[in-house]
């Protein structure tokens, strides 16, 4: 064989040698960062569920221990305000969408603009022994945050191919959903009695 035709041979492997293993390395890269979105999305998405949970627990929150008001005769609130906290060293950021990633590290602020609205309405609107308005407001408030972090758990689940949350006895979507419209209706009721009352 002509020496000529024996470079050209081995020219043509090594390219395609080379290609094979940039392939190689481009499909490897692609299948970690898959497993990397999978990842974060598997651990956010059970910190929101959890969340979800605790806002529950907030809505069902009416002031009253075991029935009774405190020894003041007042009602307090009883349930430990929710924290969600996405301090996961063990995750990569960079694996999905930024604008996902806005989505969740931005949550923890709604919470403290829904919290100081909710502190305001207990001291300047909610008055003892019952403090109504300001029960209302935090339930309102937090449904409002259950049902953003639900839909938030939801879509990460659906972008990365995990499973839907299952409910087994009651889902706390609906139930938030329900609460939230209830109070949005009593609110516009009071809201429409005040513009035909003639005070």
């Amino acid at each position: 064989m002509n020496l000529e035709i024996i470079l050209v041979l081995s020219l043509i492997t090594l390219i395609i040698l080379i290609i094979s293993i940039l392939i190689l390395n481009f499909v490897g890269s692609l299948k970690s960062e898959r497993l990397n979105a999978e990842y974060l999305a598997i651990r956010v998405s059970y910190l929101l569920d959890r969340f979800v949970d605790d806002c529950v627990m907030v809505i069902n929150d009416d002031g009253l221990s075991k029935g009774r008001r405190n020894h003041s005769g007042c009602c307090e609130v009883q349930v430990t305000t929710p924290e969600l906290k996405f301090d996961l060293p063990d995750v990569n950021w960079h694996s999905i969408n930024c604008v996902t990633v806005l989505e969740i590290l931005s949550f923890p602020g709604h919470i403290e603009a829904a919290n100081q609205l909710i502190d305001k309405t207990f001291e300047h609107s909610a008055f003892p022994p019952n403090y109504d308005e300001g029960f209302e407001e935090r339930q309102f408030q937090y449904a409002k945050l259950g049902l953003r972090a639900g839909e938030l758990a939801s879509n990460l689940r659906r972008t990365h191919g995990l499973p839907e949350r299952e409910c087994q006895v009651w889902d706390p979507i609906e139930y938030m959903k329900k609460q939230k419209q209830e109070i949005s209706d009593l609110r516009f009721q009071l809201h429409s009695a005040l513009k035909t009352d003639p005070i």
